[in-house]
């Protein structure tokens, strides 16, 4: 492993304390890939598809998350507009929005306190971005 491989070890960024996180994605593929590397920094993950399976979620009283990652750039409903819907319920959950499609500052209508990370992302910069949000 080269020097510059060690820095992005998910072994090696765990954080202090694990995390309830709701990770929403609706493109399979990327969803399993972050959960993946979310379960390495030692996270356990709860997955939606899409925001109206986030929402059921947490209608159903599956809301123990310290964390919402979602995408921003998803059909019906976007990143932006599940955060707002979900601090509603829950004032102040700490919220990171991924994409891959818009620039950081095309994200309009989210909060001062929500954070953007542009994909594609290392471990490293997901991590840091936790921490940020956190």
């Amino acid at each position: 492993m080269a020097p510059s491989d060690a820095v992005d070890d998910p072994q090696d960024l765990r954080h202090s304390k694990a995390l309830n996180i709701l990770l929403v994605d609706d493109h399979d593929e990327v969803r399993g890939t972050t959960a993946a590397v979310l379960e390495e920094l030692g996270h356990k993950v709860t997955e939606a598809a899409n925001g109206a399976v986030a929402l059921a979620k947490l209608k159903n009283g599956k809301a123990n998350w310290d964390l919402l990652i979602t995408d921003y750039a998803m059909p019906e409903l976007s990143g932006t507009e599940l955060v707002q819907r979900l601090r509603k319920a829950r004032p102040g959950l700490p919220c990171l929005i991924i994409t891959g499609y818009a620039e950081k500052s095309a994200v309009g209508g989210r909060p001062d306190d929500v954070s953007v990370l542009s994909k594609p992302f290392t471990p490293a910069k997901l991590s840091e971005a936790i921490l940020k949000v956190l």
